[in-house]
């Protein structure tokens, strides 16, 4: 038998028991399982082990039989005092195609996060990053933020890429998002956004309770 887990990262909105409900259903057709079969043995034929090669040209997907759904606790009442209190720049490198990349620290007041908690939190730090630095015209179109980790103390650490004109001047671009990043307005302006984000999801996360 295999054992199997599926992740998934959904709307607040979107009807959670039903999106689980369809991949069940679509596990318990044949010709779904047949499919999974089918794929196996296409893969497995490359493998440079004889043994798994033939263990796998006569494999068969039988069945499904549906397990547990879960989903993580504590992140609403969590972020409802979400604080970002500080920035702390980092380093930042130029490509020949007018590509920056600008990397910095954010300490807040979150708490020891379960992988799960840790990825559904740097989404909502991303786009809250993203939409206050762009609302204040800070961030040029086309940029991207990334949570690249949310350490236990809370710490927040971010990489912002960012694509302008070549004859721009690339300094104060990065200049000016870290003067942003600075600042408390701005700051209070990204745990808001947090805050409301997640008072919208269906999960909670219990590492922000204060």
């Amino acid at each position: 038998a295999v054992s199997y887990e599926v992740t998934m990262n959904v709307d607040s909105s979107a009807d959670g028991s039903a999106a689980v409900s369809s991949i069940h259903s679509s596990l318990a057709t044949t010709s779904t399982l047949n499919a999974i079969a089918e794929s196996v043995v296409a893969v497995s034929s490359s493998s440079s082990n004889p043994t798994l090669t033939n263990a796998m040209s006569g494999i068969t997907v039988a069945s499904n039989a549906v397990g547990a759904t879960a989903e993580s606790p504590g992140l609403i009442n969590a972020m409802s005092g979400a604080i970002v209190s500080s920035n702390t720049k980092g380093t930042t490198t130029e490509s020949t195609v007018a590509k920056l990349t600008s990397s910095g620290q954010l300490t807040t007041n979150l708490g020891a996060l379960s992988s799960i908690e840790k990825a559904e939190t740097s989404e909502y730090l991303e786009d809250a990053i993203s939409a206050t630095l762009r609302a204040s015209g800070d961030l040029p179109e086309g940029s991207e933020v990334t949570v690249t980790d949310i350490d236990e103390s809370g710490v927040v650490s971010y990489t912002i890429t960012l694509y302008v004109s070549p004859s721009a001047d690339h300094e104060n671009t990065v200049k000016k998002i870290n003067s942003a990043l600075s600042s408390p307005t701005t700051l209070s302006s990204i745990a808001t956004s947090v805050t409301s984000a997640a008072s919208a999801s269906s999960t909670s996360i219990s590492a922000l309770s204060s």
